[in-house]
């Protein structure tokens, strides 16, 4: 994870710095959260997907895991997903409708991170958030985090599962083969 941050620094070091902003403040509310236990979670299914051998992903017009072709940087979609992952566990802390600052707003990032390997039917496969409507194309206006004792209960049972490895993974992926 913290390879990915630091990546992404050096990637928009001379690029839009708005862009840069919107990742320090997502990496400052990471190690802000650290302690709780949804950060937790966000990190189980995070360090599960990108220590995946091959990239997994959501394709469009599908609820399910499959391998993406292109294999993605491990740190860079780490970085990506927690980021991502954050804007629905603390909404309040990103700008949505304009920039904040020098933080450019959700709206934009979406589109930065959408071709990164991270979008919202793969937080939507993992549990992390509920979506209102049928589009494929999950929009984040119409994505919430998925209510706090769900989380819970998914956080409590990949802690438990940690023991079977194959157990965990079916968990993560919603499966029952190996992925």
């Amino acid at each position: 994870m913290e390879r990915g941050f630091t990546e992404i620094r050096r990637l928009f070091a001379k690029g839009d710095q708005r862009i840069l902003s919107h990742y320090y403040a997502a990496y400052y509310y990471l190690t802000d959260y650290l302690k709780d236990p949804l950060c937790d979670l966000m990190l189980m299914l995070t360090l599960t997907i990108t220590a995946s051998s091959t990239t997994p992903e959501v394709r469009p017009n599908t609820k399910c895991f499959n391998v993406t072709t292109k294999r993605r940087d491990p740190a860079l979609l780490a970085a990506n997903m927690v980021t991502r992952m954050l804007w629905f566990l603390r909404p309040e802390a990103f700008p949505w409708d304009k920039d904040r600052d020098s933080v450019l707003r959700v709206s934009e990032m979406t589109k930065k991170i959408e071709h990164k390997g991270v979008n919202n039917r793969m937080l939507r496969e993992l549990g992390w958030i509920k979506v209102k409507g049928n589009r494929d194309s999950l929009r984040n206006c119409e994505s919430r985090l998925t209510p706090k004792d769900e989380l819970f209960k998914l956080r409590n049972d990949l802690i438990f599962l940690m023991r079977e490895p194959r157990n965990f993974i079916s968990c993560v992926f919603k499966s029952n083969k190996e992925e």
